[in-house]
């Protein structure tokens, strides 16, 4: 695993050192801290901002001016393949897709978890947008597994936004999204990996 947030010449020197000492890696995976605005260089795998940019998925032309292209090439030249991280069903408040798309997301009851918020996946249009993200970044970087993670608990998100007489519906619609998701990303790309992780 190599933390996203470190820059692109380094992630390359890394994975060449990697092929260099046959450490006998099958699959170089770029974890979180790879997107968003943030106009501040990671320090290190340890800090940085990157939580805050949860829902801003463009890749950060700070950390990677190349948008991945070369670190993706570099993986494919060692002979390994590439994993990307991605999180695409939590956002928080301020990122891009929270910004232009508020109507995509549901936000909960509980305090704890104000200025975060869950897409929807449970509507068309955020669920399209959901599909299109990830599916760029498969064609563009050449991806063979997509590590999907999701940072919440997203009942009190899901009951908030349920309709007095519907209780579990908007639960039902979501978990319905993401199997359509799943199968709409395997469809488009049928040797594709899907990694699901979950804190």
């Amino acid at each position: 695993s190599m933390w996203g947030g470190i820059n692109s010449r380094k992630l390359e020197d890394r994975i060449r050192k990697v092929k260099k000492y046959n450490l006998g890696v099958e699959y170089i995976w770029i974890d979180a801290g790879w997107y968003g605005n943030s106009l501040l260089p990671c320090p290190d795998e340890h800090s940085g901002d990157w939580g805050t940019h949860a829902g801003s998925w463009n890749i950060n032309t700070l950390y990677h001016p190349d948008k991945l292209i070369d670190v993706a090439r570099t993986i494919k030249k060692a002979g390994m393949k590439f994993i990307l991280w991605c999180e695409p069903e939590r956002a928080v408040q301020g990122s891009t897709w929270v910004k232009e798309h508020p109507e995509w997301f549901i936000e909960s009851s509980d305090e704890g978890w104000k200025g975060t918020f869950l897409l929807n996946l449970g509507n068309t249009e955020a669920l399209k947008a959901a599909v299109n993200l990830v599916d760029e970044l498969i064609t563009k970087l050449d991806l063979d597994c997509y590590r999907q993670d999701f940072n919440m608990e997203p009942i009190t998100f899901w009951e908030n936004n349920d309709p007095e007489e519907r209780k579990g519906i908007t639960q039902i619609k979501h978990i319905m999204g993401l199997y359509q998701f799943w199968d709409t990303l395997l469809e488009k790309h049928p040797r594709l990996f899907i990694d699901n992780c979950a804190s």
